[in-house]
């Protein structure tokens, strides 16, 4: 699966993707969210995540270059 099949899927099947074949990479505290970053096969994925109403408002695949 490249990062173009991913953004496709449904949120519910990229979140299982994710917690069953992701690695974490890292996290980032904002203001309201954290953005955490995971690497999947050859793409990384950016969740965005509300910890006030626990809910994820974003997921983006990103490939890798080079």
């Amino acid at each position: 699966m490249n990062f173009t099949e991913f953004n496709t899927l449904p949120e519910s099947e990229q979140l299982e993707l994710l917690w069953a074949k992701s690695t974490y990479l890292r996290d980032v505290s904002k203001e309201n969210h954290r953005i955490i970053f995971y690497a999947i096969e050859d793409f990384v994925v950016q969740v965005t995540y509300h910890p006030d109403s626990e809910t994820i408002s974003e997921i983006i695949a990103v490939g890798l270059s080079g």
